[in-house]
């Protein structure tokens, strides 16, 4: 794992009107990453601040209204405002009269800043401010300085608002530019200033393609060759740690069950873990788990150190006390005869508000104890979320009565007590290209199949033996469990 959790992000600042968030779409386009406008944010707060009329000179309330706003970044760069999208609305003049001010206030920097550096952690991203590079992310691998004269930026700008509508002039834009520049550069809290080890592209003669591909050229010169680039990833602003806390207690609510079946799954099951240190405390999480006895939800759901909530089979759900003890418990069912789209848009849900969604990737338990081929629907679920994915091992349940197993390994062990032994291996982002080609479903399932088929004897292995000791490489992207927020979180995230 790499020391430096931002090693992946590439810093963009520069005056306003520079051309940094279009050129950050581009780059981010063709590094198949993220892109994360961090002005968007205070341009929010000031929208809303104008529309509460609170004034750009009260720190104090406009912190809490930084701190209260539901302000969400959609995957396609819309900023929404308390679920308005107000992508529009947030780059009119009037909010470009006000923003400097608002953003200058050493509260409103200090609510959002933990937000910002959240997203960039361990994830590749460009973001786009004024103060990525200096005060934001200083650690960012990539830091750049995006400057033009101030008539270039000028038209680019009215050109802009013309295209949405506006009747503001060429002339009124230019001393609204040029007022930014004085405010912006002499401003006490994080002023715009240049990085000492930026790389500066001056843009005025050159199109965004010449702009984006000259970063793109600096980024991969850093870079080994043959290094995958990271899935986009939809961010919010909103979760914070206490949502976690909140959903602990929540699972504390059937305390009366836990310690009724705990003690009694624990003794029958005789069970023992491996690599607890390995789950991150809190944050969206994916956990990958083989499937050898009806009762492994049971026992890796108690075992578990977060709540866990499980994708089951539909059948299992028309069962009246297992349907209740599994909503109970944030499980929910899955169609495995067909593409379950609602399965798949609830998984997202509790992905996107920083849960651990369960998945057995194989869809159902092996007869045999050895691993099956999977279904494609995990490695579609890690793509589309961003999602790090926990791959977890369970040996010796198969041996626990009432299985009806035909296994190889039960015999084997048979009259043995082993135990139920739980291994939980290194988190990971799953790649979206390898080699310059983007991964498919199938392809990411197998990324994390292979996880999982490590951290099994050879006996429980199954299909992905071969391919185990055929890979040459392993295609993931570790996760840093620094890169957990720590006072805000982001909904999903991936490599």
């Amino acid at each position: 794992m790499s020391a430096n959790p931002f090693e992946h992000v590439i810093a963009i600042d520069g005056p306003s009107a520079s051309g940094k968030t279009t050129v950050a779409r581009a780059v981010a386009e063709k590094l198949g990453c993220t892109v994360f406008d961090t002005g968007a944010l205070y341009r929010t707060v000031t929208l809303a601040s104008l529309k509460q009329r609170i004034a750009a000179s009260d720190g104090p309330r406009l912190a809490k209204l930084a701190d209260t706003s539901r302000i969400e970044i959609a995957d396609d760069g819309a900023v929404l405002l308390d679920g308005e999208d107000v992508s529009t609305q947030i780059r009119t003049p009037e909010v470009d009269r006000w923003v400097s001010e608002v953003s200058a206030h050493p509260e409103v920097r200090a609510a959002l800043l933990p937000v910002q550096r959240s997203i960039a952690m361990g994830r590749p991203v460009v973001m786009v401010g004024r103060d990525i590079a200096t005060i934001v992310v200083p650690e960012a691998g990539l830091k750049v300085y995006l400057d033009a004269s101030v008539d270039e930026r000028a038209r680019r700008r009215h050109a802009e608002l013309q295209r949405a509508g506006s009747g503001v002039t060429y002339e009124q834009v230019r001393s609204e530019i040029e007022r930014r520049d004085a405010y912006d550069s002499s401003r006490e809290v994080s002023p715009l200033k240049m990085h000492e080890n930026a790389l500066v592209i001056q843009t005025d003669s050159m199109t965004i393609d010449d702009v984006a591909n000259t970063i793109v050229a600096a980024q991969q010169a850093e870079r080994t060759p043959n290094e995958p680039v990271l899935v986009r990833t939809p961010f919010t602003v909103q979760t914070k740690p206490e949502f976690f806390g909140e959903s602990a207690r929540r699972r504390k609510r059937g305390k009366l069950a836990y310690w009724s079946i705990w003690p009694w799954l624990h003794r029958v099951a005789d069970i023992t873990q491996e690599g607890v240190s390995n789950i991150p405390p809190f944050g969206p999480l994916l956990y990958v788990s083989n499937h050898l006895h009806n009762l492994d939800p049971g026992i890796e759901f108690y075992a578990f150190t977060r709540p866990l909530n499980f994708m089951g089979k539909q059948e299992l759900f028309e069962i009246p006390v297992v349907r209740q003890i599994s909503e109970a418990s944030g499980g929910f069912p899955v169609d495995r005869g067909k593409f379950d789209r609602e399965a798949l848009r609830q998984a997202e849900e509790r992905l996107e508000k920083g849960l651990t969604v369960g998945i057995y990737a194989e869809g159902t338990r092996s007869v045999t104890g050895a691993l099956t081929e999977a279904k494609a629907g995990v490695g579609l679920l890690a793509l589309k979320t961003g999602a790090p994915v926990l791959p977890v091992a369970i040996t010796g349940s198969e041996q626990l009565p009432f299985n009806g197993s035909k296994s190889e390994t039960a015999e084997a062990h048979r009259g043995e007590k082993t135990g139920v032994h739980i291994v939980y291996g290194e988190p990971f982002y799953l790649p979206r290209t390898v080699d310059g080609k983007k991964i498919s479903a199938a392809e990411a399932t197998d990324i994390i199949m292979l996880e999982i088929a490590r951290l099994l004897p050879e006996s429980y292995r199954g299909v992905y033996a071969e391919k185990l000791a055929a890979s040459q490489h392993r295609l993931i992207v570790p996760y840093d469990a620094s890169s957990s927020p720590s006072s805000a979180s982001t909904s999903s995230s991936v490599s």
